[in-house]
């Protein structure tokens, strides 16, 4: 039988992002979210941040990924802006659409 990522591990580097990016929500998706993860499950974590250039969702990401260096554990990151979110849903994208519906908000500002 395999250890799972508790959620106080997921939370407390979802916390460590937040001081670095402070972005406008982290969101918990993927198996660890809808409960279901394996031993080869990575944590999916989506952040949204106010500013959607390519540059600030860059900066974000290397900020995030800096907070987190060491990773505790598999983790994958995905930064979005608030505008992408809503228009990517509006055009019809799946995908972020079951992140905002299914996915666990961790933080919200």
């Amino acid at each position: 039988m395999f250890k799972s990522i508790s959620l106080i591990s997921i939370k407390q580097a979802a916390r460590k992002v937040v001081s670095k990016v402070h972005p406008e929500m982290v969101i918990l998706f993927g198996s660890h979210a809808y409960g279901k993860p394996t031993k080869d499950s990575d944590v999916d974590l989506l952040l949204v941040i106010k500013n959607g250039s390519r540059k600030a969702r860059h900066a974000a990401m290397l900020k995030a990924s800096a907070a987190l260096d060491p990773r505790p554990f598999p983790l994958d990151l995905l930064v979005k802006s608030r505008s992408q979110m809503k228009s990517r849903i509006a055009q019809g994208d799946f995908f972020l659409q079951d992140i905002a519906e299914n996915g666990r908000v961790l933080y919200s500002r």
